[in-house]
């Protein structure tokens, strides 16, 4: 895979206590609940990272992708969270990266639920 290019743009923050974005562009989010691969948005837009709702039984990884009719782009590495309200957030105080194609989500492990960030 190609590595990506993305830059970080918009801004947004997670509540500690309960793993919530909040922000000025953080508009959207998508509840991942099943392992597999899921479009979140079949358009241009900002990923935010993720949080954590439920961990499920064991660790599950999520990774998220930009796909183009270009190739694919790591949006950020696989990330295992191991606690509830866990952020994967990207970049600095939770800088957004900017897809150009798709918002595709990769889960594996044992499912829980997450909180896909995106706008």
């Amino acid at each position: 895979m190609p590595t990506s290019n993305a830059v970080a743009v918009g801004m947004a923050g997670l509540e500690p206590n309960t793993g919530l974005a909040y922000g000025l562009h953080v508009n959207r989010y998508t509840a991942i609940t099943t392992l597999g691969t899921t479009t979140v948005k079949s358009a241009p837009g900002l990923y935010y990272g993720f949080t954590a709702v439920s961990t499920g039984t064991a660790a599950m990884s999520v990774t998220a992708y930009d796909i183009t009719t270009a190739g694919t782009n790591t949006l950020g590495p696989a990330t295992t969270p191991g606690a509830l309200g866990f952020g994967g957030a990207l970049g600095a105080s939770g800088c957004g990266v900017a897809f150009t194609g798709s918002l595709v989500v990769v889960t594996a492990g044992t499912a829980g639920t997450y909180n896909v960030l995106w706008d």
